[in-house]
């Protein structure tokens, strides 16, 4: 899940992407489609409902719990359907792009992966930060000076090496 501020809703944009084969990966289409798949093959499934509204934080949510996966948008369920894929991450993973292609233009903040099902049913979304907890995997607030394109801190408890700034993601004060 994760709070997201697109600037359109024409392009395909990635807003999370493993590395390798069959990894993960969750966009928002060309037309605007929440979508999740697994890298090199295709997407798996694509909402039904369209995901963002340009120029507004949206909260995007992406749940599976056994082999049904619902997908949100600010709580309202566009889409729930069967899931059963494998997906994996055997490398690094870039947050807003996708290996040269499919950058976000807008903002992210307040992403985290969990290994429960947060939510199975319509839902108000928290507008305060997202809280570590014992089914949180990776948490990332984006906090920190303006303009820095430093490694990202994985506010669940480590460091993570692996997400850090490129083709110029930074951080904006002025958008958190």
């Amino acid at each position: 899940e994760a709070w997201v501020y697109l600037a359109n809703t024409t392009a395909d944009m990635a807003l999370f992407e493993g590395q390798g084969n069959n990894n993960l990966f969750i966009r928002r289409t060309s037309a605007n489609k929440l979508g999740i798949g697994r890298q090199l093959v295709a997407f798996d499934n694509t909402s039904t409902g369209n995901a963002v509204t340009a120029n507004t934080w949206t909260h995007l949510a992406v749940v599976r719990s056994g082999t049904t996966l619902k997908m949100y948008s600010n709580g309202t369920e566009i889409y729930s359907g069967s899931n059963s894929q494998t997906y994996t991450l055997n490398g690094g993973c870039q947050i807003g792009g996708s290996g040269g292609a499919a950058y976000v233009n807008g903002y992210i903040d307040e992403m985290r992966f969990s290994n429960s099902a947060r939510y199975t049913t319509t839902f108000t979304p928290s507008t305060t930060i997202f809280t570590n907890d014992n089914n949180t995997l990776l948490l990332m607030h984006f906090n920190g000076y303006n303009a820095s394109l430093e490694h990202f801190i994985d506010d669940a408890g480590r460091r993570a090496n692996s997400v850090i700034s490129i083709n110029g993601a930074a951080i904006s004060t002025t958008q958190s």
